[in-house]
């Protein structure tokens, strides 16, 4: 599985913008899409997804995101997560499968 490392100052900033509110969330997820769309072209079985610390056992896709930030119960979750990756960028790990 391939880390997109080249991709990581993009999300890094799109992280920092969104939680900065400089950029709301359908603007958020639109950049993340560009980003998916840029990475797979006419790929519809795959996604981007990220892990966000060396500790995060999860996959979060685009899709979960917007989910997420929508007022879900994983709201504060998901935020705190893009907060740690900021503040450590090198663990934020982006991949696309």
């Amino acid at each position: 599985m391939r880390n997109y490392k080249k991709y990581r100052s993009t999300v890094i900033n799109l992280f920092q913008s969104f939680l900065a509110e400089k950029i709301n969330k359908k603007e958020f997820v639109s950049e993340l899409y560009k980003i998916e769309m840029e990475l797979g072209g006419n790929e519809i079985d795959n996604d981007l997804w990220f892990r966000f610390s060396d500790d995060d056992t999860l996959i979060t896709t685009v899709c979960n995101l917007d989910i997420d930030l929508e007022g879900s119960k994983n709201e504060k979750y998901v935020r705190e997560q893009m907060q740690i990756a900021i503040n450590n960028p090198k663990e934020l790990k982006i991949y696309y499968s």
